[in-house]
This record gives C-alpha cells, structure tokens and sequence, in this order.
C-alpha cells in the first residue's frame, strides 16, 4: 500500500470520528455526565453509592448554591448582634439540660418514608438539644425532570469545603432525599442550626409556586412526620433575637440576621405548607379486612352458626347466653 493511500484511509477515518462525535453532541445535545459520589450513611459507616448527574445540573447548582447558602455551618453570621448569639445559646443550653435525644447507633441509616436516604459529610452534633422549627428553604437553581436536579445539590451538600448542608431535599416532582439524620445538626440557618430540621426545595424563587402540586404534598408529608417525631407543634414558628418563642413551621427569611439574612421562600408563604401539612394528616389509609370466622356454638336443644370478622366479640355473648361447646374455623 503507497504513502497516498495510506494518507487517504488515515483522513477518511478521522473524518468518520469527527462526523461520529459531532453527532453524539447532536443528540445528546452536549449534556456530557458527571458521576458525583453521595454517601448512603457516608461517616456513619454505611457503604458509599455512585449516581450520574448531568455535568449541566452540576454547573447550575453550583452557579447559584455558592455564595447563596455556602458557609452555613457558621452559627457566627455576619451582622449578628453578639448580645443575640448570647441569648441563643443560653437558651439551648438550659434546653439541653432536660431534652432528651434518642440513641442512634452510628451504622443506623434511618428511613423516612416517601425518600431516599444519602446522608452527607456535612454534619454535626446538636450536643443535647432537640429541635423545634421545621425551616423552609429554596436552593435558587432551577427544576429539572427526574432526580438530577435532587442529586446535585445534594453533592455539594457533601463537600465538607461548601460547609452547608440540609436534612432533606426535594423538587417539584415529588423527589425526596434524606441526606442528615434529624437527630444531628444540618448547615441551613447559621445561628438556628441547633433548633431546627431544615429542607431545601429545588426552585429558584421565581417560579409560579414553591414546589407545585407532587413537590408539596412530599414536604407536607416529611414534615408532618418530623413535628410527630419530635412534638412540635402544627403552627407558624417564632424566633425573636435567635431565641425560640414559639415551635412550629418558619421559613428562612423569618430568623433575619440569626439565619444569615436570607430571603427565602419569599414570595412564596409558610401558610401553603402548614396546609399541605393538614392535608397530610387527614389522608386516612384504608384499614386491611380482617380475615372471616365461622363459629358453630351449640347447647341442649339448639345449634347455632354465624359468620364474622370479630370472633372474641361473638363468642363472649354466646358464652353469655349458655352456649359451652364452640368451634371457630377460619375461613379461606
């Protein structure tokens, strides 16, 4: 084979790769992956898991997250008048001498239904005191379908640099992930971090609601089971000077300076989740059918049959009126 054909075989084949490459950008529409790494337990002890996010989902969360909730694990933000972080932290160490966390084994992954759990690195110990504010966030990135736009913040979530963190994240959709256990301390709200389980909502405050129909129905979900779990009460939360004057639901704009001078979920209202949070509690499971009994009772001249679902219920009212020989069959 000649130089010339040589040369010919060698610029048709990497026209063929150009023409193959420019075609998976085409199609993909240049959305090349990134795998980014979030911990199922992660510190705890339990094994890492791998998950593919778009590298576009990435740059967005990354583009907005930064400088917007970055460094939150600070409980020293600045314009915090000192007399208040005094007064916060007196208060939660007279709470702390009567509250009462549960025991946690560190390999516990804990559940929350209706979510996935991943807990992050980006944690710490509420040494004692028991939350009471549910604290409402958004991230200030955009929602995406499926679970890319979950997963990307909760890998930054999982960089111990970014120094911030929430108990939960969830989107539009519906997509929850449990990523710090409400029983350790999560980087939302500065100087409130100590008394409170936060979420974080994929929206970029300026959507036409705070987390459409499926994405508030899961918030109102995992936060009517959170004020269950640690008895906080179903009503609008205050904070005055980073002292907790009243339990309940809050949103980041509320602790003004003692959260870092935030402004979500503004323009959106604490009043539609305390709702999707009722709502949630009046879903009623339909209760399973018991199985079906045949009770034969028989006395000196008289036999009787019945079918029921409440066997001891029939039998003691047959004891009652004589009958002393009784069989009970389950039925098929």
């Amino acid at each position: 084979m000649n130089s010339r054909l040589v040369l010919w075989f060698s610029a048709a084949a990497l026209s063929v790769a150009i023409v193959i490459a420019l075609a998976i950008v085409l199609f993909t529409g240049g959305g090349a992956e990134a795998k980014v790494k979030t911990r199922l337990g992660g510190p705890h002890g339990t094994p890492t898991t791998t998950v593919t996010v778009p590298e576009e989902a990435v740059d967005q969360a990354k583009a907005s997250e930064v400088g917007e909730h970055e460094g939150l694990r600070s409980e020293n933000p600045p314009g915090l008048p000192a007399a208040q972080k005094d007064a916060a932290v007196e208060q939660q160490e007279e709470l702390a001498k009567s509250d009462q966390l549960p025991i946690i084994t560190p390999d516990a992954a804990p559940l929350q239904r209706g979510c996935s759990t991943r807990l992050v690195q980006n944690f710490s110990s509420r040494r004692g005191v028991r939350p009471r504010l549910f604290v409402l966030h958004y991230t200030v990135s955009p929602n995406r379908d499926g679970w890319s736009d979950v997963w990307s913040i909760v890998s930054l979530f999982d960089r111990t640099s970014f120094a911030a963190s929430s108990n939960y994240v969830i989107d539009a959709e519906g997509h929850c992930a449990y990523i710090v256990r409400e029983s350790d301390k999560a980087w939302t709200q500065a100087a409130a971090n100590p008394v409170s389980i936060s979420v974080e909502v994929i929206n970029t405050g300026h959507e036409s609601t705070y987390a459409g129909t499926d994405g508030l129905a899961k918030i109102g979900l995992v936060a009517s089971d959170a004020l269950k779990r640690w008895e906080i009460p179903l009503q609008r939360g205050r904070v005055v000077g980073c002292r907790v004057t009243r339990p309940g639901v809050v949103d980041h704009l509320s602790l003004g300076a003692c959260g870092g001078g935030h402004h979500d979920i503004s323009p959106f209202s604490v009043d539609e989740v305390l709702l999707a949070i009722a709502k949630a509690r009046t879903v009623v499971k339909p209760k399973p059918l018991l199985p079906v009994y045949k009770i034969t009772a028989s006395r000196p001249g008289k036999v009787r049959t019945k079918l029921t679902r409440h066997p001891d219920v029939i039998v003691a009212q047959l004891a009652k009126h004589g009958y002393r020989r009784i069989s009970i069959v389950r039925q098929k």
